[in-house]
C-alpha cells in the first residue's frame, strides 16, 4: 500500500486520457465523485480502485476492458446502472458489493471467471 497514489478527495468528474491502459490511482477517498468516463484502450481496473465512492452515479466502461479486480466498485451506493461490454474476461470478488442502488448490470458472455 505504500506506493499507492490517491486522487484528491474533492474530484467530481474524471475522464481518462486516451493513453491509459490500467487505472493507476485509487479513487477510494473521492466521496464526491459522481461520474467516471474511461477511455477506449483501458484494459484493467485493479482491486479497490473505486471502493467507497459513495456519490458515484455513472461509469462509462470501454469495450477494451478485460479485467476488473476485487472490490473495484464496492460500496458505490449511488451507482444505478452499469453496462459491461463483450470482451470482458474476469470480474473479481465483491466487485459490486454494497452497491445497494444497482438496478441493472449486464454481464457479457465473454466473462470466463467470476470470483466469489
Amino acid at each position: 500500500m505504500g506506493n499507492e497514489k490517491y486522487v484528491p478527495e474533492n474530484v467530481v468528474t474524471v475522464r481518462f486520457h486516451s493513453s491509459v491502459r490500467e487505472v493507476k490511482y485509487k479513487f477510494c477517498r473521492c466521496t464526491k465523485l459522481k461520474k467516471v468516463i474511461m477511455n477506449e484502450g483501458l484494459q484493467r481496473i485493479p482491486s479497490t480502485s473505486f471502493t467507497n465512492c459513495v456519490a458515484l452515479e455513472e461509469v462509462v466502461i470501454p469495450s477494451t476492458l478485460r479485467w476488473i479486480g476485487d472490490s473495484a466498485f464496492n460500496n458505490c451506493y449511488q451507482l444505478k446502472k452499469l453496462v459491461l461490454n463483450e470482451g470482458l474476461l474476469q470480474l473479481g470478488a465483491w466487485t459490486f458489493g454494497g452497491c445497494s442502488s444497482l438496478e441493472c448490470i449486464t454481464i457479457p458472455s465473454t466473462v470466463m471467471i467470476v470470483q466469489d
